[in-house]
């Protein structure tokens, strides 16, 4: 091992449609399906080889741990408070592809994306850690490989909730239609024209409820609607799934209004899946966008807070954003990330 220093960085991204099949309570009896795209917004990391213990800092939530190495134990219920991601991402790595060899190391942190923000923050913050590791061990893992290798960090080791198409946007980056198939999850990249890439970012605005919510609650909410449901053809998160398909023809074949309907109507589905995901103030700000300009809307993630995903026609989107950003000034036009997640040496 020569390289010392690294920086990484994941995108964040929004979700068009299929937002919840993903969830493995659904998808390892029925089959899931989202589209996502990656933003140019994104989760960093620096990690230093350092001379002694694991240092990790998350500079943006202004919250820090330390372990001394040679003398903690290293059980999985070691921090049940504090950064637990960063400690367990590292742990699996040395455990993983370092032969139990934990190396003396700083770990700083930062995101582009206010906590809870429902645009994947963590999970991108797990892909660009793994991402950064990857560099220093020189390991060769692939993009598939560090998704699922974010997958079983979160949910598993970490026992958070949550579905799995976060961890593959940060991952390879682009526009992609995934599907989820009882443990096999495949990543179909879209190939759009560039002119509708073009178009479409010049009309999507994502706008700030200035509400942090934790999705796990949202998400345990899902998966009891879930649990309840008898997936008939007309249960609401299978229309939420068929929405998915619908979504990938329509972004190929360049039909906005197609866009528009699909948006609008996976809103509604969504929403019967839990009463946690819009609540008065997400409705207040959908029916103020749709009143000023705005085509269709959508709550980013789990819900409850965060962004919402609003679809404009682009002759009005500056007028929208601009309405918008009396209630929260982080309101923003989208801007794509072709790239996957990417890290590089510091000299």
């Amino acid at each position: 091992m020569t390289i010392q220093h690294v920086r990484a960085r994941a995108p964040l991204r929004i979700s068009l449609a299929g937002g919840g099949s993903d969830i493995k309570a659904f998808s390892k009896n029925n089959i899931g399906a989202v589209i996502n795209i990656a933003i140019s917004k994104y989760a960093f990391c620096d990690i230093k080889i350092s001379e002694k213990g694991f240092f990790a800092k998350a500079s943006d939530l202004n919250s820090s741990i330390f372990v001394d190495i040679e003398k903690d134990n290293m059980k999985n219920d070691i921090f049940k408070e504090g950064l637990n991601l960063h400690w367990n991402t590292y742990r699996f790595v040395m455990e993983t592809y370092n032969n139990c060899k934990f190396i003396p190391s700083k770990i700083i942190t930062y995101c582009d994306s206010p906590v809870g923000s429902g645009l994947g923050s963590s999970s991108a913050l797990v892909v660009s850690m793994l991402k950064g590791w990857n560099e220093i061990l020189n390991l060769g893992l692939d993009e598939y490989v560090i998704a699922q290798n974010a997958i079983f960090i979160e949910r598993n080791i970490c026992k958070f909730e949550g579905g799995e198409q976060d961890q593959y946007s940060a991952s390879f980056g682009g526009i992609n239609f995934i599907e989820f198939n009882k443990g096999k999850n495949i990543v179909h990249p879209l190939r759009i024209k560039n002119w509708f890439k073009c178009e479409l970012e010049s009309s999507l605005l994502l706008h700030h409820t200035g509400i942090s919510r934790k999705s796990d609650l949202i998400i345990k909410d899902q998966i009891e609607y879930i649990n309840k449901s008898q997936f008939s053809d007309d249960d609401a998160l299978k229309k939420v799934r068929d929405n998915a398909y619908k979504m990938k023809n329509a972004l190929l074949t360049h039909s906005s209004g197609e866009i528009i309907e699909i948006l609008n109507k996976s809103r509604k589905y969504k929403a019967l899946t839990s009463v946690k995901i819009e609540n008065d103030t997400i409705k207040e700000r959908i029916d103020f966008g749709l009143r000023n300009g705005a085509d269709a809307a959508k709550v980013s993630g789990a819900g409850g807070g965060g962004f919402i995903l609003f679809f404009v026609n682009p002759e009005k989107a500056i007028s929208l954003r601009n309405k918008l950003r009396k209630f929260n000034e982080n309101t923003f036009l989208v801007k794509f990330c072709e790239d996957s997640s990417q890290a590089w040496s510091v000299k």
